[in-house]
């Protein structure tokens, strides 16, 4: 026994006469040291016989086995045999892989590594995460050496980490075995978002900001967010659970807006963070009030009680607390009187804290308007509605105008007008009447009258004597003020002048009624008496008649009987007349209704009242409504307007939307005309769909939908609808969601992988629904499959929702139908212009041409083959290649070996692998065919370093792979493979450089391991010969093709044969190459250019 790299001494002690020949053998060869550098020979002759010692330089693996020593002389000869063992440090372990996997642990497996004669002691496992790399501080675990399975606690879940082992005995260490990637397994995220801030923004509005989690606490990638509010009342009762809101991840800041709250109210506010495994724990609730507002609601219960003729009392309840919306700082109180005898438009107001209030100062018997208003800090709120209220009656004031005309020798009328401010209800007239003689008075007379009579004859008049009078007005608080005293006297005959009692006076009323203009005329003779309008009489006029007492009466009155009436009476002695101008009032007209400006919510209006029908205007109301898409008005929605306001900002209304307006004046008679309709849009239109790839982010099993992507178009969405289907085969929309509000994102999740699906997303806006739809295909589990731009489209429509799907739609099916077509048009012309393309190399190769008849087309043809025939290898033989960090969890390296997938054998040729240190360092793959043109023969070798340096850099990179497969003898060999070396399930023309540090920390070795090379050929020189390169797939179907392609390559390459090995001859064709069996006389032609050495097993 001895260890690897030492010198041996082999002693030979033969007893015998001598002559005496020793001679040694290894494995069955003649050992002759000339041509064995590390061997030696020493044969000393003793007394009784010889001494031979074999010494052995630099011992390896490959001397390991029987060494035979021989010795004879003309008797006879003996021999005895001599077992040689080597030892050496272990090989890398095989076929790391994960057993059992969870969150923070996991169970490595692995194989032993074969071919050592030296017990493994203990194995040694390093691992350290992705991010970091190989250095000799990693966290190892040592495992002993009759073990292999090992468990791997503390690990940080989701967490990718890298793992290698080493086989330890006491002659060393092993080469590491191939790095094994995998990842733990996810959880809850460990820790609540940071640095949690809530700010009111609006009386509905909370801003949410936050930091996300600790990195280490995320176990997973974080898929987004958890929002909860609840709203505090004033009991714990009144609280409910918390209302949650998701938003994505993928989101640019971390926040979000609460919209849609109560105003002025506490919310308790939480976030958390969530993944794939569920929700996260919450941060500390943080209370925030929103701001105030102005009260939505006005004073309820207003109540009025007057006072006295000059004061009113005003009490009320504060709006309901739902509906105050802040801190209430005060009242204000807007009172007016309604009477037309008043000025209109003169508004007072007070403002008081308290909730009752007394107004001063006020007409006596007036009917008032009173409305008024709670204020907080935002501002006033709502009016509440009129109430009317009348201050107590009083005494009136006197009686307008009153006069006296002589009726007959002892008689006289007295008339007047009612006082112009009765103060309260007249109940009665009295005409005062003294009687004086030679001026001092004899005696006050007062005659009452009733309260409808303005006129009272005074009868029993004496010419001798003077007489005064005076008329006073009664209410039911007492009398009033008299009137100026008028002389009274009777006629001073019995002819009287033609007189009236009756005044002239501006009479208003409303239409549709009936008027009577008095004219009570006195004198004798009786008078005529006339009724003229203007120049017409009106005598015998359609609606009027006058009655006995000379009482004009117009019936149903319009405003086209507005005018001068006058009256006029005639006698003999005298004329007299008097003028009425009567106004009929009406409803008002038409305002002339404009509008000055537009916004996406607002209208500002403007208008001018022309006639107000003769009365003053009490209120505009202004009429609006929606208009619908389809032209379907909605109801008129009523907005009452102030007097003597003009314009007018009228707000809240939807965004993009069609509105119609009309405006209509009131006054004491009723509302008059409306204006002519006004149309208007607000500014805004629907919402606009984002492009796919701004819009989705696609992941394995869910895809993140922005929804902050979309274009609201001026106006805000209201919601989304999101529905889904898979394109194969799914004919039927599933509603995922059907109101979505105040999100950024949502996350569509239990999706299959590499699926193709439909989505379709409604969005709504006040000015319309707009309807998207997109295609896309979710990722990939198998590493290195990338979606294709092809892959996802984008198809909008708008309106609201289309019963037909995007397939029935002609301006998607007619181009996809046309891009089909001239798909096989292309393919139909390719497949032509194959069949009809001259011969490759198999038409001249039977044709007779032979084997030198290749011409450019062929060249190019053959190199096309080569081409084809090299993408064909990798897929029958290439194993799974290991990427350099895979996302999926518990992924790792998958072991394939010869015996699993390689249907024939294949030599070697022996070459030396340096190890990696560093798995993260970029490696590159060497292509292993030493190839040299047909034409350079005869000029030169092949010169294998050149041809490995131009396939180098020629060749395709690829992830290094640890030789892991089983070892193969040659046959009739005097030295064997080195135990260990295994066949790479590996493209067998792929090299590995792993790069300078591989072995663990502190030990460096060099590791042996085996270049796969497909060799087909060899002589028994040691010399290269022209071999054809021997291709291990199918061919296209055809004999004479599969004939050509092996005549053609038998003379474009040379490889090398593998050293130490005996001649092989094969004259077997694997069914890889043709599918069908070759003619006889072929297949001579084959052998006689053909040595296969690849083996059948």
């Amino acid at each position: 026994m001895a260890r690897k790299g030492e010198t041996v001494h082999l002693r030979c002690e033969a007893d015998g006469d001598q002559p005496m020949d020793v001679t040694w053998k290894a494995k069955g060869s003649r050992i002759e040291s000339d041509y064995e550098m590390r061997y030696s020979v020493k044969t000393t002759s003793l007394s009784h016989g010889s001494l031979s010692k074999l010494t052995i330089m630099d011992v390896s693996p490959v001397d390991r086995g029987d060494f035979t020593c021989i010795a004879s002389n003309a008797y006879g000869q003996d021999r005895t045999t001599i077992q040689l063992t080597v030892q050496e440090p272990p090989n890398f372990p095989r076929n790391l892989h994960i057993a059992e996997q969870t969150s923070r642990s996991v169970l490595l497996s692995w194989s032993p590594g074969a071919g050592s004669d030296s017990p493994v002691t203990s194995y040694i496992l390093q691992y350290k995460e992705a991010s970091d790399i190989w250095h000799e501080h990693n966290p190892q675990l040592t495992v002993a050496g009759d073990r292999s399975v090992v468990l791997v606690a503390g690990l940080r879940p989701a967490t990718v980490y890298h793992f290698r082992l080493y086989a330890e005995n006491a002659l060393g260490t092993s080469a590491p075995s191939d790095p094994l990637h995998a990842m733990t397994e996810s959880e809850i995220p460990g820790g609540a978002p940071r640095q949690v801030s809530v700010e009111a923004t609006s009386s509905q509005e909370l801003h949410v900001t936050w930091q996300p989690p600790e990195r280490q606490l995320w176990n997973g990638e974080l898929l987004g967010y958890k929002i909860g509010f609840k709203r505090i009342g004033p009991v714990a009762e009144d609280e409910g659970p918390y209302n949650f809101t998701r938003i994505g991840a993928g989101m640019v800041n971390s926040e979000v807006r609460l919209s849609g709250l109560e105003k002025f109210t506490k919310y308790s506010v939480i976030v958390e963070a969530f993944n794939n495994r569920g929700d996260g724990p919450s941060c500390d609730p943080v209370i925030v009030q929103t701001l105030e507002d102005v009260p939505s609601a006005p004073p309820q219960d207003v109540i009025c009680t007057p006072v006295s003729a000059h004061d009113l009392q005003v009490s009320w309840h504060p709006p309901d607390r739902s509906h105050l919306h802040g801190i209430v700082q005060g009242y204000k109180l807007f009172y007016e009187p309604v009477e037309e005898r008043y000025e209109p438009g003169k508004r007072e107001s007070k403002v008081t804290t308290a909730t009752t209030a007394v107004l001063h100062g006020l007409k006596p018997f007036t009917n008032y308007s009173i409305r008024l208003l709670a204020s907080t800090r935002a501002g006033d709120g709502v009016v509440s509605p009129v109430t009317f209220c009348t201050t107590e009656e009083t005494v009136p004031e006197a009686p307008e105008k009153v006069k006296a005309v002589p009726s007959s020798e002892n008689a006289a009328f007295v008339g007047w007008l009612p006082p112009h401010h009765p103060n309260g209800i007249v109940t009665k007239y009295t005409v005062h009447l003294r009687i004086l003689e030679q001026g001092r008075e004899l005696k006050t007379v007062k005659n009452p009258v009733a309260a409808h009579q303005l006129y009272y004859e005074v009868s029993g008049l004496f010419a001798s004597k003077m007489y005064e009078a005076w008329v006073t007005a009664a209410t039911r608080v007492g009398q009033g003020a008299g009137t100026s005293v008028i002389r009274l006297s009777p006629a001073p005959s019995s002819s009287v002048p033609a007189s009236i009692v009756s005044f002239g006076q501006l009479v208003t009323v409303p239409w549709k009624v009936t008027v009577k203009l008095a004219c009570l005329c006195v004198g004798k003779p009786r008078p005529s008496a006339e009724w003229r309008l203007g120049d017409l009489n009106l005598h015998h006029q359609p609606k009027m008649e006058i009655n006995s007492d000379n009482t004009l009466i117009i019936m149903n009155v319009l405003r086209s009987n507005e005018g001068n009436y006058s009256c006029h009476v005639r006698n003999t002695y005298g004329s007299d007349e008097i003028m009425y101008f009567l106004q009929v009032q009406v409803p008002p007209a038409a305002p002339v209704l404009v509008v000055t400006s537009v916004m996406q919510k607002s209208v500002q209006l403007q208008w001018k009242q022309g006639d107000t029908g003769g009365a003053a205007v009490r209120q505009f109301l202004l009429a609006y409504r929606s208009v619908g898409e389809g032209g379907e008005a909605g109801e008129w929605d009523e907005l009452s307007i102030e007097p003597g306001v003009s314009r007018r900002l009228l707000e809240g209304l939807l965004c993009g939307t069609h509105y119609q307006f009309r405006l209509a004046a009131v006054n004491k008679i009723g509302s008059g005309s409306a204006s002519p309709v006004i149309d208007v849009t607000t500014k805004g239109s629907k919402p606009e769909a984002p492009k796919l790839e701004h819009f989705l982010q696609v992941n394995m099993t869910s895809v993140t939908l922005l929804l902050d992507t979309w274009q609201d178009g001026g106006c805000q969405i209201r919601a989304f609808t999101i529905e889904y289907r898979e394109t194969a085969g799914g004919s039927h929309w599933k509603l995922v969601a059907s109101s979505i509000v105040s999100q950024q994102s949502f996350i569509l999740q239990a999706l299959i992988p590499a699926t193709r699906y439909a989505l379709r997303v409604s969005a709504r806006n006040p000015a319309g629904t707009t309807v998207a739809q997109y295609i896309f295909v979710t990722r990939s589990t198998i590493p290195g499959q990338h979606q294709h731009s092809s892959d996802h489209d984008l198809i909008t429509g708008t309106g609201e929702e289309s019963g037909s799907p995007f397939y029935m739609d002609t301006q998607v099916v007619i181009p996809a139908a046309v891009s089909a077509i001239a798909v096989v048009g292309a393919f139909i012309a390719v497949v032509f212009c194959l069949h009809r393309r001259p011969g490759t190399g198999a038409a001249a190769g039977i044709g007779g041409q032979g084997l030198d008849a290749g011409s450019g087309l062929q060249d190019a043809t053959a190199a096309l083959d080569n081409k084809h025939n090299a993408e064909q290898r990798e897929r029958y033989y290439a194993t799974v290649r290991k990427p350099a960090q895979l996302q999926s969890p518990g992924l790792e390296r998958i072991p394939e070996y010869s015996e699993d997938i390689y249907p024939y054998a294949t030599f070697h040729l022996a070459e030396q692998e340096t190890m990696a240190g560093n798995p993260q360092m970029p490696m590159q793959q060497v292509f292993g065919y030493e190839c040299c043109p047909v034409n350079s023969i005869q000029s030169k070798q092949c010169d294998p370093e050149h041809h490995l340096k131009t396939r180098s850099r020629a060749g395709r990179k690829s992830k290094p792979h640890k030789s892991e497969s089983e070892e193969y003898d040659s046959l009739g060999s005097d030295s064997d493979t080195e135990q260990g070396t295994s066949s790479r399930t590996e493209s067998s023309n792929h090299l590995d450089d792993p790069g300078p540090g591989a072995g663990r920390a502190g030990i460096h070795r060099p590791a042996h391991h085996n270049f796969l090379y497909h060799t087909q050929e060899s002589s028994t020189s040691t010399e290269p010969s022209p071999i054809s390169e021997h291709r291990t797939f199918p061919c296209h179907n055809k004999l004479r093709r599969c004939t050509s392609e092996m005549l053609q390559v038998e003379s474009e390459a040379l490889v090398l044969p593998p050293s130490g090995f005996g001649d092989v001859h094969t004259h077997e064709l694997s069914e890889a190459e043709c599918d069908i069996g070759m003619d006889i006389n072929l297949a001579r032609k084959i052998r006689l250019h053909s040595h296969d050495f690849t083996i059948a097993v």
